[in-house]
């Protein structure tokens, strides 16, 4: 089965809206970051998860040192670059700023896109950017690199209240980033950095079909070593939770998959199979006995005329003329003629035409027979009457 994922509408808000294709059906599912609602209408299941996304915060203030926690940095900066134009990432900074006791209002937030990180780091106004992704994204070390260029070296910021977030708010992790993750020369950063992390969920609505979700989920896990050298971050992909308490329950096609339960046809269908072959089988018992019903009159003419038949074998042994057996072979051919409409019409079955072709050859010999005796029986009156 070629099934397929197909990018339908990059900026939706909400998260990424994503098209399955087979043949000629459609279904959506969405590719969202965990902190916030997927753009599906109705209840939706979870099939598999990006693990760990990381927020780095990051400074090209000079006299901000590496691992500045965010609430001491709040008196040096008043604007806030942020990488990405979803909604999901100034709703996260928002998060950080608030549990950190810094009052949003006081900074500044704008976003650039992917494409505009050259303008971004050159931008004088910007105090500090924030980016999410994963820790090998190429758009954060490029990001990295240029504020260094344009501005020197840039500083990280540490989420000393990651643990806490991490607590209040199941969709987050407290995680770190290692020293040396974007670069190892200059080492940045240059030491770990305390931050928080954030799962992308794959989630399709639950009217999807089991058997759909199942090959998606299949074809996703079977694909991610061939993805690998075009998209390292899928290495994070993870199964997700089938436990009936999951914070977000897993799709039950991805639960089945996952858990080994996902059914053949066969299996699926089999009591439906069954079953319709049991109503074929009353349909077909039903029917035959209806045709029976139906067709009574005819069935009763062939038993008649098959009876008639063998009292002719009776009356042609006791014939005393040739005149006799002519007669009753002509009765004979009209019930042929009789039996075989019987016959076409359906009122009687191949295995009752064979029992009267029985018969028939019977009286054929009995004629045959007949014929005989009279003949000799007249040969020899007039051997009587010539002596």
């Amino acid at each position: 089965m070629n099934t397929g994922l197909q990018n339908l509408e990059s900026k939706k808000p909400g998260g990424l809206l994503v098209s399955c294709f087979r043949r000629r059906q459609a279904w959506r599912v969405a590719l969202v970051p965990g902190n916030i609602p997927p753009p599906i209408k109705g209840p939706y299941g979870l099939f598999c998860a990006l693990h760990g996304d990381a927020a780095p915060g990051i400074s090209p203030v000079d006299h901000l040192a590496s691992g500045t926690r965010v609430h001491a940095f709040t008196r040096v900066i008043a604007r806030i670059a942020i990488i990405g134009k979803t909604s999901a990432n100034p709703s996260l900074l928002r998060l950080l700023l608030a549990e950190a006791g810094v009052a949003s209002d006081k900074i500044e937030m704008v976003q650039y896109g992917t494409n505009d990180l050259a303008a971004m780091a050159q931008d004088s106004r910007n105090d500090a950017f924030m980016a999410v992704g994963p820790l090998q994204s190429k758009v954060s070390a490029d990001a990295i690199a240029l504020t260094a260029r344009s501005r020197g070296e840039p500083h990280f910021l540490s989420v000393d209240v990651s643990e806490a977030i991490a607590q209040k708010h199941p969709a987050f992790e407290s995680a770190e980033i290692p020293g040396s993750t974007f670069s190892t020369s200059p080492a940045r950063p240059d030491d770990k950095i305390e931050t928080v992390s954030v799962d992308h969920l794959v989630v399709a609505p639950k009217s999807l079909a089991e058997t759909t979700v199942v090959s998606l989920t299949r074809q996703m896990f079977v694909a991610r070593p061939a993805l690998l050298r075009e998209l390292p971050g899928i290495a994070t992909l993870e199964k997700p939770n089938t436990d009936k308490d999951a914070t977000i329950p897993a799709h039950r096609g991805a639960a089945a998959y996952i858990d080994g339960t996902d059914r053949t046809f066969l299996e699926r269908y089999s009591d439906f199979l069954w079953g319709g072959l049991l109503l074929l089988s009353g349909l077909g018992s039903g029917g035959a006995w209806l045709r029976s019903y139906l067709k009574r009159d005819e069935t009763n003419a062939y038993l008649a005329s098959r009876d008639r038949v063998l009292d002719m074998i009776e009356a042609s042994r006791e014939a005393t003329t040739p005149q006799e057996l002519e007669d009753m072979q002509i009765a004979i051919d009209d019930v042929l003629r009789e039996t075989l409409d019987c016959y076409e019409d359906g009122a009687i079955e191949e295995a009752a035409l064979l029992a009267f072709g029985l018969v028939l050859e019977q009286f054929h010999f009995a004629v045959s027979d007949r014929r005989q005796v009279l003949a000799d029986r007249r040969a020899l009156q007039k051997l009587v009457a010539s002596e």
